[in-house]
């Protein structure tokens, strides 16, 4: 008889064991990626725009002093980088734009010329190179015209000296003056234009040289046309000697600035430059001083 049919409970059949229960592992978190530009999701975004905090790319960002903003907000004119007051005229006024140009460049150049738009609005900077030099040209037109027509007038008032002219002579220089005057008028501040312009590209030429000027030859010329500012200051009679000198000075920083280029750069730029020009003059005087005294020497005398 087996142990159930007599009643009595048979040996306990051992239980099976379970099987342990495997302890889940832990899991390394994964390392985020980078974070995408709001703009182009393909590229990792270099930092947060400081007006507006999208992340951007460094194609969407410009670096403006120690800020940097994206394109949007740029475009949008939210904040207002790389422009001049002169090109922020519409909204300025005329007026006020050109004068708060010329005291930007006077009074804080490097700070002007480092936060200026390198490429860009080069007519707007050339308009701007123009009407600066429209007061210097009507000061050196009345100064011109002042001095020769007294001059002329002199022997009029009854003051004879040798060095005078008289009679015909006076009217010759008179009318002479007039010419010359209007002349500095007329072409003055064009010339001034055109000048910046030359010396922007000549300038640019020494910064190759040496290894600079590697945002272009737009960059330079921009950079010599608003270095004309302290033009406007040849308003101020005789003062025109001056403020030539001073132009070269804000062409040296401008070439600087806008470039991110060492000091010595800028100034090898445009000293070069003036020691070829002066270097060309006495060149030219020489020649003209030989074939005059080979002409004299001949005795073709004119």
């Amino acid at each position: 008889m087996t142990g159930d049919e007599g009643g009595e409970p048979g040996p306990e059949e051992p239980e099976a064991e379970k099987p342990e229960a495997e302890e889940p592992q832990a899991q390394e978190p994964e390392e985020p990626g980078p974070t995408p530009c709001a703009v182009h999701p393909g590229s990792a975004a270099e930092a947060a725009c400081d007006h507006c905090g999208t992340f951007s790319c460094g194609v969407c960002l410009r670096d403006v002093s120690d800020q940097r903003f994206c394109q949007a907000c740029i475009d949008s004119r939210r904040v207002s980088v790389g422009r001049t007051p002169w090109e922020e005229r519409a909204s300025l006024g005329w007026l006020s734009a050109l004068w708060q140009t010329v005291k930007a460049v006077t009074m804080a150049p490097t700070s002007f010329f480092r936060d200026i738009e390198a490429t860009g609005r080069l007519p707007e900077a050339a308009g701007f190179c123009l009407l600066v030099a429209i007061p210097g040209s009507i000061v050196g037109a009345a100064m011109q015209f002042l001095i020769g027509g007294v001059t002329a007038m002199l022997p009029l008032l009854g003051l004879d000296n040798p060095g005078f002219p008289t009679g015909n002579e006076a009217g010759f220089q008179l009318l002479s003056t007039g010419a010359q005057a209007a002349f500095v008028l007329i072409f003055s501040a064009p010339l001034a234009v055109v000048g910046s312009v030359i010396s922007g590209c000549i300038h640019h030429f020494g910064l190759r040289l040496v290894g600079g000027g590697e945002k272009g030859l737009e960059a330079s010329v921009k950079g010599s046309l608003y270095a004309s500012a302290v033009r406007f200051w040849a308003c101020i009679p005789l003062f025109k000697f001056v403020t030539d000198i001073w132009t070269l000075v804000l062409q040296a920083i401008a070439y600087c600035q806008i470039h991110r280029n060492p000091g010595w750069k800028g100034a090898f730029a445009v000293l070069y430059a003036t020691c070829l020009c002066l270097l060309s003059a006495c060149g030219i005087g020489l020649i003209a001083a030989v074939v005059i005294a080979g002409v004299g020497s001949s005795g073709l005398g004119f």
